[in-house]
């Protein structure tokens, strides 16, 4: 960035992951797995190659803080009166029990995953002090699928479940105004526009599929699953 000296295309990713195993018999198994994720970079760098016709090229005539068209894009120079940000966290865990009954298997899977992400950078990518966008979000899901799976050895196979979804979305974004462009409009200090995106997801399935070993040359298959999902976005 030649305005403020800094090197872009840096990142810092840290990410850590573990699991864990219990076995009291034959008959009973547990796993727990785990892992988190942290990122932080300046790599939301671009050029401004041109100026398109309209509003933008007059208030860049009027105003001024342009440093002109790069004219060759392979420098890798920016010009930015802030350098971009981004930070992203992401964890997440996975349980798995599992049961050994006379006639079947019994299986249960939960998961959770969450994230959080928060960036901002110079929108038009110039010395002018004029706009910059943020985009945070948050992020989690929630899911559990139970199933029973035949274990017995004869030509019937079958498995049964039911499975279970639910994720919560906030999704934001601002656009704040710098202090030219405020100055300019006669706009208070720190002006900015914002916007904020709720979404609710919530899912239930039913599945059952078999097979049956007619002869060792033929078998029979058939499955079937059911789903049911609910949005709700404000």
């Amino acid at each position: 960035n030649l305005i403020t000296g800094t090197d872009l295309e840096n990142a810092d990713r840290y990410s850590l992951r573990g699991s864990l195993t219990y076995r009291s018999n034959e008959k009973f198994e547990a796993s727990f797995t785990a892992d988190y994720r942290k990122v932080k970079q300046n790599t939301n760098a671009l050029e401004t190659l041109n100026y398109a016709d309209g509003s933008g090229n007059f208030l860049a005539l009027t105003i001024g803080g342009f440093p002109g068209p790069n004219s060759d894009p392979w420098d890798r120079d920016t010009y930015g009166d802030i350098d971009p940000s981004e930070k992203l966290e992401m964890w997440g865990g996975n349980l798995r029990l599992e049961w050994e009954l006379p006639f079947a298997d019994l299986i249960s899977v939960s998961g959770y995953r969450g994230h959080k992400y928060a960036g901002i950078y110079d929108t038009e990518q110039t010395a002018a002090r004029w706009t910059y966008s943020s985009s945070p979000e948050k992020v989690w899901r929630f899911s559990e699928e139970i199933r029973l799976v035949s274990n017995q050895d004869n030509s019937l196979e079958w498995i049964v479940g039911s499975y279970f979804y639910k994720q919560y979305t906030d999704n934001q974004f601002t656009g704040l105004f710098g202090q030219e462009l405020t100055d300019f409009f006669g706009l208070p200090a720190g002006f900015k526009l914002t916007s904020e995106g709720l979404q609710n997801v919530e899912s239930y399935a039913v599945f059952a599929n078999a097979s049956y070993q007619i002869s060792p040359e033929w078998s029979v298959k058939m499955g079937g699953r059911y789903t049911y999902e609910k949005k709700d976005i404000e």
